[in-house]
């Protein structure tokens, strides 16, 4: 961090770990670089546009990565992003208890970073939320990260949101990661397979 963004390109050290630290909490979580600048600056005397250029910074060693949401649109996309880390570390750095579905969140992110070509996150026409939709050789694959459906609601929330963007993208096909469970959930139109993250990775 110092050698490759501090030193190099002489920013200050202390506003770039209030920004990761920032960014570490709303780790999975859309957000515009607007409000996140509204949070730093309210505890930090800055501007939007240092916070913007502290945040494209990051991502030029690796520290972060930008998750944009499917769109069509350029201008669209770029309007709100998720970010993920490098490294899980950087997640708990500040944790007093390890957020799990989170660090469950960012492990796969980096899976699929280094094993698919296009990385996305959706919102369907209704504004329920797919934590990936990623490109593979032209195919497109949905994907949510759930640490555990044993709550009702969250099951329902997951598997909800899932099929409705695979009506939209029209695919036939959706996977949820778990920490542990693993089943099928089968409909006339849409399978959805649970699969315990442990599981997938060692099958790719």
């Amino acid at each position: 961090m110092y050698k490759d963004l501090v030193a190099k390109y002489d920013k200050n050290d202390y506003l770039f770990q209030l920004i990761i630290s920032k960014l570490a909490e709303n780790v999975g979580k859309s957000f515009s670089i607007s409000k996140l600048a509204n949070k730093i600056i309210s505890v930090y005397k800055t501007s939007k546009p240092t916070i913007t250029d502290y945040v494209h910074l990051l991502s030029m060693p690796f520290i972060v990565h930008n998750v944009f949401r499917y769109k069509k649109s350029f201008v669209q996309r770029e309007m709100e992003r998720k970010i993920y880390f490098q490294d899980n570390s950087f997640i708990t750095q500040n944790m007093l208890e390890p957020d799990k579905s989170r660090l469950l969140e960012n492990l796969i992110f980096n899976h699929f970073n280094r094993s698919c070509d296009e990385i996305y996150y959706y919102k369907t026409h209704n504004n329920l939320e797919v934590d990936f939709l990623v490109k593979y050789k032209d195919e497109f694959k949905a994907f949510q990260v759930s640490y555990s459906l044993n709550d009702y609601e969250t099951r329902h929330r997951e598997i909800r949101a899932l099929q409705k963007c695979m009506e939209e993208m029209g695919l036939k096909n959706g996977m949820i990661l778990t920490y542990n469970e693993q089943g099928v959930e089968q409909t006339n139109e849409y399978r959805i397979d649970i699969v315990p993250v442990w599981k997938y990775l060692l099958e790719k």
